[in-house]
């Protein structure tokens, strides 16, 4: 289920804001499915030690049925990064494997009020520079893929993977049935 990616790589190599986190414990941090950490462990990519069920990673965890686990973050400097992540050239080691969540990026998934949006994240650099025009025009491309079969029926059957947000920091764009 591939997702077009809206920032071009160039660009991505060039960023210092994604795969960085100022908390431990953040919902800004990777979230992962189950069966998405299950290819990563079988084909031997990741161990499953990077991922652990508890209270405090979970943001709607009264709720989850732990269908997905958050990637444990490390310190790095003065702040925490993605394991997966490498600073020294912005790449990520599982790129081409990477979850659902991290290929949606700059776009979210949200839960707000009970209802689930998409919307995008307004502190992405490249998000910045775009017009209004831009992020409508990319959105609806969006729209028409998660009403995909495919697409839609994994957003039904992981609705962990809608998350609340600070409402400062996204802009949502359309709700997600």
């Amino acid at each position: 289920m591939p997702l077009p990616q809206l920032v071009p790589s160039e660009f991505c190599l060039r960023c210092d804001v994604c795969c960085r986190f100022s908390e431990l414990y953040t919902v800004w941090s990777p979230l992962f499915t189950k069966s998405e950490i299950k290819h990563l462990v079988d084909k031997d990519i990741l161990p499953p030690l990077l991922f652990t069920l508890s209270e405090n990673n979970l943001p709607n965890s009264k709720t989850s049925l732990h269908k997905t686990q958050r990637i444990d973050l490390v310190a790095h400097k003065d702040y925490f990064i993605c394991p997966c992540f490498n600073p020294s050239d912005n790449k990520c080691k599982i790129y081409d494997n990477r979850p659902f969540e991290c290929a949606l990026y700059p776009f979210l998934l949200v839960c707000k009020d009970k209802k689930s949006f998409l919307a995008v994240d307004k502190k992405c650099p490249y998000v910045e520079n775009l017009s209004q025009d831009e992020i409508k025009s990319y959105s609806d491309h969006l729209k028409k893929e998660l009403n995909k079969k495919a697409h839609k029926s994994f957003l039904e059957s992981n609705p962990e993977l809608f998350a609340d947000y600070p409402a400062a920091d996204i802009k949502l764009l359309f709700p997600i049935s």
